[in-house]
């Protein structure tokens, strides 16, 4: 299927019609942008004081030629900028023909398409009525057959139903009697167990009766158990109280004082004891006493060391004030030496000061005077650098905004050319070569009117 042969056709048309040289931007809006951006600050920079020896009105000249420049690079700015908008506006124009076209192409479709589907529509239709009358027809023959069957199945029934009866009444005689017997075996058992739990109830009542007696007897025989044990301990204990008595009256003999008899008792090593003791005592006393007189030892080296360090540390002391001494008398009279050729210096100085004055405000002058000579040289060198750069710079700046418009030129009238060539060699077998016509690069100054 072919797409937009309207849009096709227009695009061809314009494009015959559009000249040559659009497409080819050798000197681009940006490029422009910046061209000028450098003559507004060369014209800045022009402003400024020119140096000693230069023309003020040869400096007015190359600021009018670089406004010239200015306008010529602005004006071909503008051009851009117009170009560039036609050729946005014949853009939103393509892309408008090219939109309503395919609108168009759309609309088509969809009329083509809703046509289609109207017919499926009608044709699926048809088909629907068809395969529910169909249905429909098969439905009617099977309720005609379940119809038939269900009246024949209730003319069984109903000859089944006399039959029926009789055995169902019989049944329910058999089950009423089945029932009455198992309710009697329910209510049989349920005697059965009531008694069968009385008679367990009463033998556990038995169990714990003799389990209490049991255990009453138990605790009697423990108690009597420990009473006996009790009577053993305390019957032991006296018969050793009584033997421990006897036998401390048999180690002991009887003095007699004043009447009166006296237990006493014999001895029992106690002069090997206390000489022991007294061993052990004076051992003790000779260990501390040798302890004691070690830590005197120590301690009365520790204070002599003490002593010593003391002294040694007094003595530094002493020689170190002694050498502070002598330095302070050697500064004292070191500055008394100074205070002394001061004085004496400013004496000299005081009459050489006299003499010097005159040659003194002679040099002042001959100084200032050099100073500022140095500072308008200074300035005016700084001037001519100034002057120099920016017309060193405004000669390249023509000189780069002169190739690319020239390159521009001769490519628009080499498109040109070409095809007033073709368009000559469609009517004629002979033609002239055309002439170049003044572009805008002509109207530039030349760089060598910022020659320094």
């Amino acid at each position: 299927m072919s797409h937009l042969p309207s849009i096709g056709s227009k695009q061809s048309s314009l494009k015959k019609k559009a000249p040559p040289h659009t497409n080819v931007e050798h000197f681009s809006q940006r490029e422009c942008v910046a061209y000028i951006a450098q003559l507004k600050g060369l014209l800045d920079e022009a402003t400024a004081q020119p140096p000693v020896g230069v023309d003020t009105a040869e400096v007015e000249r190359r600021m009018a030629l670089l406004q010239s420049a200015l306008s010529t690079v602005e004006e071909r700015h503008a051009e851009l900028q117009r170009a560039k908008e036609a050729e946005n506006n014949q853009r939103y124009l393509d892309n408008i023909e090219r939109r309503l076209a395919m609108e168009r192409e759309d609309e088509e479709k969809r009329v083509y398409k809703d046509k289609e589907r109207r017919g499926l529509v009608l044709e699926m239709k048809e088909q629907q009525t068809a395969y529910y009358h169909n249905r429909n027809q098969m439905l009617d023959e099977k309720a005609a057959q379940c119809r038939d069957y269900n009246e024949e199945l209730q003319v069984q029934t109903i000859t089944k139903a006399g039959a029926n009866e009789e055995r169902r009444t019989r049944n329910i005689e058999h089950l009423m009697e089945e029932r009455d017997r198992q309710i009697k075996d329910l209510h049989d058992r349920a005697e059965m167990r009531q008694e069968y739990a009385r008679q367990v109830n009463h033998k556990k009542e038995q169990r714990l009766e003799a389990d209490r007696r049991q255990l009453a007897e138990t605790t009697r025989l423990r108690e009597q158990e420990i009473e006996n044990k009790l009577e053993e301990m305390r019957e032991s204990k006296r018969t050793k109280w009584v033997a421990k008595k006897q036998a401390s009256r048999a180690k002991s003999k009887v003095v007699w004082e004043n009447g009166e008899a006296i237990l006493e008792t014999e001895a029992k090593y106690h002069d090997r004891l206390v000489k022991d003791l007294d061993e052990k005592v004076k051992k003790q006393q000779q260990r501390h006493a040798t302890e004691q007189a070690e830590r005197d030892y120590e301690l009365r080296l520790r204070a002599h060391a003490r002593q010593e360090r003391q002294e040694r540390q007094h003595q530094n002391l002493l020689n170190l004030i002694d050498k502070r001494v002598q330095r302070g008398d050697g500064i004292v009279k070191e500055s008394q030496v100074k205070v002394r050729r001061g004085e004496e210096t400013k004496k000299k100085q005081a009459t050489q000061y006299n003499e010097s004055g005159v040659h003194l405000r002679q040099d002042l002058d001959l100084h200032m005077k050099r100073a500022t000579q140095l500072q308008k040289a200074f300035q005016n060198n700084a001037l001519e650098k100034n002057y120099r750069r920016w017309n060193v710079k405004a000669a390249r700046v023509l000189t780069e905004l002169r190739d690319a418009m020239t390159a521009e030129e001769d490519e628009k009238n080499a498109s040109e050319r070409q095809h007033l060539t073709m368009t000559m060699n469609a009517h004629t077998d002979h033609h002239e070569e055309p002439v170049r016509p003044p572009g805008i690069s002509d109207r530039l100054p030349s760089p060598s009117n910022f020659a320094v």
